[in-house]
């Protein structure tokens, strides 16, 4: 269908530029002729007649060269060239040129015009605009410099990397071709770095030694936390029980409450006994008292947990039950941590005073999946507290990456991290999936106020399934454009709201391929959205992804012997090969 439209399109602007042309023939010759000679129009009709009466000399018919040689030959040629043939070519290239201005006016016209909001801008005119963006972002603040680069073409101010980024697209739709560059750079530059690891893809690519510390239970290098140094008043204890028994979305929250008020009173007697002398192992020794004798141990230094700690209550023992679900890790921590582990970390320390071991990774693990997502809640909770603490003079750039976000549970902190430690020189970069998930997880009204604080927000490709593709697409906003109306007189159009982005725009974007990954970015203020190509990250393994902790071939259950002398079901049919 489009092909016969463009076919009857090329032959209509074909007819109207030859009828066109006529007229504009005879006007453009009599003013050829009145600026170059003194012709005029009988004698050349005269020329024409001559000239036709040569070609009725040959035997008809005649052939386009024979036309060509008698016209070559013939003494009128130079003649009918100069005063015909030139005027005839410029007055036919005028009108071809008018038709093509009035078609393309007619179809530019039809097409919505933008009116105000943002502009969307794609490939080399969106990196052009960007970097005009940053020159003037350099030239109008003296208070700050160049940061980093979101695109290899591309570079922000440090003012702006204060804003945070949320990078968002499905499985495998080329979030690490952001997220990887911006830890490189974060590292090279020398700032403070935590960073969630998910898949242990960054302690390949970025662990060192040196500078680097690794918190993963089940790897050999990982260091021990010494919580001790970092909880030491009944606030601490509040925070960290928070963190490691989060807000459960389906069970009722008094026995979260009830469970976190039990593990505080076990805290603050180890505070109050031990001083900073305890660790994982003590911890988890509280866990292993019966309820009877907690109560009598805990309630004098927590007296919040004296109504929950009734002897021979079923509340108590429900209260007990699910301290112990949630908390059964805590057995794992000291197994791989025991008093005598002397590679340690402390928040506190590591936040207020410099240290070589710049990069803090807490890395995941399927295995341990209860054990290293709470582990990381606390780690970001406390870091949080002692940056916003009045005691911490630091302003040391410090960025936070966090990979898969919406796997970790819920963490009141991240919107105070987000929102106030900025102040102090804080840098967000949250990777995700899915936002439906954050609203799952945090409510909506909650996960709104995070996403809002994420503001340089680039977007890959999207699922289709589900309003993560529309929730998205609403993210970079819309513009007012107008739709002409050539009925009315005035030709005023109807002016409506427009997405930048479509949800289809984002669901259709390519697979990554070699040359890239396609996404789109917005950067607040810049009052613009572009479409652009990332290159694949081209990453150096470091180190070895896992390297597994001695604690966990320890920890392994001897294999049951067989007797193979007795038989029963199971070894009958393994020895006759019947294999499931």
């Amino acid at each position: 269908m489009n092909s016969v439209f463009s076919t009857y399109k090329v032959l209509m602007l074909s007819l109207a530029s030859i009828v066109l042309s006529i007229p504009v023939t005879f006007i453009t010759v009599n003013i050829y002729w009145d600026m170059s000679s003194s012709l005029n129009i009988m004698l050349l009709l005269t020329v024409l007649l001559d000239f036709i009466s040569t070609l009725r000399s040959p035997t008809p018919p005649i052939d386009l060269s024979t036309l060509w040689e008698l016209f070559a030959h013939s003494k009128y040629s130079g003649l009918i060239f100069q005063f015909i043939g030139i005027p005839l070519l410029l007055s036919f290239t005028l009108s071809v040129l008018f038709i093509v201005l009035c078609l393309k006016s007619r179809v530019s016209s039809k097409q919505l015009a933008h009116v105000s909001g943002p502009k969307f801008y794609l490939g080399n005119k969106a990196i052009k605009h960007a970097q005009s963006k940053h020159k003037h972002d350099l030239g109008s603040s003296r208070m700050t410099t160049c940061g980093v680069n979101i695109h290899p073409k591309i570079k922000i101010t440090q003012a702006r990397e204060q804003n945070n980024f949320l990078i968002l697209g499905t499985t495998g739709a080329g979030k690490s071709t952001v997220f990887k560059p911006l830890v490189k750079q974060a590292i090279e530059r020398g700032d403070n770095a935590v960073i969630y690891d998910e898949k242990a893809e960054y302690t390949e690519n970025f662990y060192h030694k040196e500078t680097s510390i690794l918190i993963a239970p089940w790897d050999k290098r990982s260091a021990k936390w010494n919580i001790s140094e970092d909880i030491k008043s009944k606030q601490d204890a509040e925070l960290f029980a928070q963190c490691l028994i989060p807000r459960s979305p389906s069970a009722d929250p008094l026995w979260d409450q009830g469970a976190r008020i039990i593990l505080v009173s076990m805290l603050m007697r180890l505070i109050n006994e031990q001083g900073n002398a305890w660790g994982w192992c003590d911890l988890y020794k509280q866990l292993t008292f019966s309820p009877e004798k907690a109560r009598s141990i805990f309630v004098e230094h927590y007296p919040l947990a004296n109504t929950l700690l009734e002897p021979n209550s079923k509340t108590t023992q429900s209260f007990y039950v699910h301290i112990m679900s949630k908390l059964s890790w805590i057995e794992d921590l000291a197994k791989a941590w025991p008093p005598q582990f002397k590679k340690e970390f402390s928040l506190s320390r590591w936040v207020k005073k410099d240290s070589a071991k710049r990069i803090v990774i807490i890395q995941a693990d399927s295995q341990f999946q209860n054990l290293g997502e709470p582990l990381c809640n606390a780690i970001i909770s406390f870091m949080t507290r002692h940056y916003l603490s009045g005691s911490n003079p630091s302003k040391k750039r410090t960025w936070l990456f966090i990979d898969e976000f919406a796997n970790l549970p819920r963490n009141p902190s991240i919107s105070k991290w987000l929102e106030l430690a900025r102040a102090n020189g804080a840098r967000s970069v949250l990777c995700t999936q899915s936002i439906s998930q954050l609203h799952d997880i945090y409510g909506k009204d909650e996960a709104n106020t995070i996403l809002n604080l994420l503001s340089n927000v680039i977007a890959f490709r999207m699922g289709a399934a589900g309003s993560d593709a529309e929730d998205t697409a609403n993210i970079f906003g819309q513009y007012e454009a107008e739709i002409p109306n050539y009925e009315h007189r005035k030709r005023i159009g109807t002016r409506l709201d427009k997405p930048l982005v479509k949800k289809s725009d984002l669901v259709q974007l390519a697979q990554p391929t070699r040359s890239g990954v396609e996404g789109y970015m917005q950067i607040p203020g810049w009052e613009s959205v572009y479409k652009l190509r990332w290159p694949l990250f081209k990453s150096a393994r470091n180190a070895k992804k896992k390297i597994p902790a001695k604690w966990l071939s320890d920890s392994k259950p001897r294999k049951q012997v067989i007797n193979k002398s007795q038989t029963n079901r199971l070894n009958k049919r393994n020895a006759n090969n019947d294999v499931n």
